[in-house]
């Protein structure tokens, strides 16, 4: 479910303010085999279903696999110890019935695989069977393109990982959206070796540089005044690359998963 939230309209109807989705609530009803007439092990089980879903444990996560043979995955809090019924109906020879009672803070359900596109990086040319001819070998060459098409097939707009590279010195990296010219830069000097990694996701953002095997927040290089934080929307996507110098030395390169609201 989701809040709506509107302002009435000075003749008829409303404006559109903003929409937010509720948390999502779940009920289970989980059959738990018991495999063995022992009640030693039976009861085990039982408390191994307790401590797994106890309120004040770590959030649970569910991974499972829907009709499409794809694999996706929720985060959800118990609500309370799961329940178990003593009648024959519900605890017998075969299995006992438990009642899952949780909420998911973040209603939306993810894929499992995370899709990974380089917009800008080298494509190798070694390949086996190989010798060297007499010209000489070219063992990777540099794509060309500047821009990086994502076909992004999740039902919400979702943030992402977006890793820079650097071959050489580069200055002020920007990623641009060619659709809407929206663009993330950061005001910041690469040096050759050092990798950039930013998470757009709201209420995860960060800046990551890792240079020479240390891992430094670099958050301030953000330019809040040009920038925004890039997502992506259910569609075709397409990105630019650019920077102030050095373009030609580096790897761009954007990781994330589907989100949907339902499967």
């Amino acid at each position: 479910e989701a809040d709506v939230n509107l302002i009435d309209r000075t003749i008829a109807g409303s404006y559109h303010q903003n929409t937010r989705l509720r948390n999502r609530e779940i009920s289970l009803l989980v059959h738990l085999f018991k495999e063995t007439r022992d009640e030693v092990v039976a009861g085990n089980r039982r408390q191994d279903a307790y401590r797994v879903f106890d309120p004040l444990s770590s959030p649970v996560r569910f991974d499972f696999e829907a009709f499409d043979g794809n694999q996706y995955y929720l985060t959800a809090y118990s609500l309370s110890a799961p329940q178990m019924r003593p009648d024959k109906e519900n605890d017998n020879a075969a299995y006992q019935v438990m009642l899952l009672q949780l909420v998911a803070s973040d209603p939306f359900i993810y894929k499992d695989i995370e899709t990974r596109i380089e917009i800008a990086g080298f494509n190798g040319g070694f390949e086996f069977d190989w010798e060297i001819p007499p010209e000489g070998y070219e063992f990777e060459r540099r794509s060309e393109s500047l821009f990086g098409v994502i076909e992004y097939l999740g039902t919400s707009p979702t943030g992402m990982t977006v890793n820079y590279r650097a071959r050489g010195n580069v200055s002020n990296p920007t990623l641009i959206n060619v659709s809407t010219l929206e663009q993330m830069k950061l005001n910041f000097n690469m040096q050759q070796g050092d990798i950039i990694s930013i998470n757009t996701e709201r209420g995860n953002r960060s800046i990551t540089l890792i240079r020479n095997n240390t891992r430094t927040n670099i958050f301030y290089s953000y330019s809040l005044l040009e920038s925004v934080f890039l997502e992506l929307n259910p569609g075709t996507n397409v990105f630019r690359y650019q920077a102030d110098s050095g373009e030609e030395s580096l790897e761009v390169a954007i990781r994330y998963r589907d989100r949907r609201v339902g499967i």
